[in-house]
């Protein structure tokens, strides 16, 4: 039995949802990483010498990708919380970056490609608040 979206009563039954857009997670992660870079407010676990090396490694083979839609693409894969979230706020992003060097590296990357860019080094990037 196929579900109708136009059938009332098939939607009582079987209400529609809609999962959020991987692309829309991907900018919102990206603006709330460049919201706390400028205001230079890291999240503890991003000082973690482990954490930078993570971001780093996953950087290195997200050079790959080079457009947006394959970085969407390959977040997809990646990320399987986008499969049960049907909304997300800064404050969500924030959390989800501050202990998750994949987003932090997919996040980086779109800041990358949209804006036509080669951003320096995760440890340049806390400056003299990282830590070993």
């Amino acid at each position: 039995m196929r579900m109708n979206e136009h059938d009332p009563a098939a939607s009582d039954r079987w209400p529609l949802v809609r999962a959020i857009e991987p692309r829309d997670v991907l900018v919102l992660h990206a603006t709330v990483l460049a919201s706390l870079h400028r205001r230079r407010s890291y999240p503890e676990t991003w000082l973690a010498r482990r954490f930078g090396q993570d971001v780093e490694a996953i950087r290195a083979h997200l050079t790959l990708l080079t457009s947006c839609q394959l970085l969407v693409d390959s977040f997809c894969r990646e990320s399987a919380y986008l499969l049960v979230t049907r909304h997300l706020t800064a404050e969500d992003a924030e959390r989800v970056l501050s202990v998750s060097p994949v987003d932090v590296a997919y996040a980086i990357r779109w800041l990358e490609l949209n804006d036509g860019l080669v951003l320096t080094p995760w440890p340049s990037w806390l400056g003299s608040a990282s830590r070993s």
